[in-house]
């Protein structure tokens, strides 16, 4: 019986084998085929609430911080992003101008034509739909995750697209009303310390703060004689910013450059400086450190290696 079968196998060997073939290929096909199938009864039962936030219109539940709104709270601030974006969408631009607070109109956008040319047409030059997380809320600043998309949601089935700009706007008091800071710019916050060495002086006006960092705005006075060099603009870690925990974040001093590093004697220069902070309320700035000022910029451009270099530790 066995060389029966031997002798079979050996005289059809061909025919076996692609019988075998055709039947696993036959199988992975229906099970391909069934998958499919399967995935796509899926997605036409997904429920489209699955795809939006706690509550689209108004949510009240703060991801980051525990502090939560109330019902009211949150019906007016949803309404005044929706004003927002509705002004928006209608072209509206001044009414929606008029919407965002004196600082963030200081500090992004300080004419009409700019909030239009630098926001409209990245974000909204053709009509969005939203939806909104509470974010964060601490010291009177109330932050929104916005996540904008192209068309209409709700005609979509509340299943957003694929394409979408994220941004966070921040709601805050202004003369008895409710006003906007877009663009993830959260707040402007003014410090006014300063410090005095060797005929330098460095002094912290303010800080701009946005969702992915912190830019300071200082001013650097030379008293001396001689010409310095804030920094030789290579190392960012020369000049950080520590938190209460001691944690340090490094400037982009390279962004900044080189030209305007240099301070002639009797003169003084502001700088907007940007450090890798990212907002939150639970890690707070207490010092920022310059390291390496460079005290003669000609002699460190003859011989760097004898130039005298000056620190400064300032708290905030």
């Amino acid at each position: 019986m066995l060389n029966q079968i031997i002798r079979y196998f050996n005289q059809n060997k061909k025919k076996i084998i692609i019988g075998v073939a055709v039947i696993a290929f036959l199988i992975i096909l229906l099970t391909i085929i069934n998958s499919a199938i399967k995935q796509n009864r899926q997605k036409e039962n997904k429920d489209p609430n699955d795809y939006a936030v706690t509550d689209l219109e108004k949510p009240n539940e703060s991801i980051i911080s525990d502090v939560n709104l109330s019902e009211e709270t949150a019906k007016i601030n949803s309404e005044i992003i929706k004003s927002f974006v509705e002004a928006c969408n209608n072209k509206n631009y001044e009414q929606a101008y008029n919407l965002l607070s004196t600082e963030c109109k200081e500090v992004e956008y300080s004419t009409l034509q700019d909030f239009q040319n630098d926001y409209i047409k990245h974000i909204m030059e053709n009509s969005v739909s939203y939806q909104l997380e509470l974010w964060n809320v601490y010291d009177g600043y109330i932050t929104y995750r916005v996540t904008f998309y192209e068309g209409n949601l709700l005609q979509n089935g509340g299943i957003p697209p694929e394409e979408n700009y994220v941004d966070y706007i921040t709601l805050l008091q202004e003369e008895n009303k409710i006003k906007l800071n877009i663009n993830k710019f959260v707040k402007r916050e003014e410090i006014n310390k300063s410090a005095k060495d060797r005929d330098i002086e460095i002094i912290i006006n303010a800080r701009n703060v946005y969702m992915d960092y912190e830019i300071y705005n200082i001013t650097f006075k030379n008293y001396s004689e001689k010409s310095i060099l804030i920094n030789d603009g290579q190392d960012s870690n020369n000049i950080f910013i520590t938190d209460q925990n001691g944690n340090q974040y490094i400037s982009y001093i390279n962004e900044i450059p080189l030209a305007s590093l240099g301070l002639k004697p009797g003169f003084q220069k502001l700088l907007n400086v940007k450090f890798a902070k990212a907002y939150n309320t639970y890690r707070e700035v207490r010092y920022i450190t310059f390291q390496n000022i460079i005290l003669d910029s000609e002699l460190y451009n003859s011989n760097p290696n004898d130039v005298e270099r000056l620190n400064f530790r300032i708290p905030i």
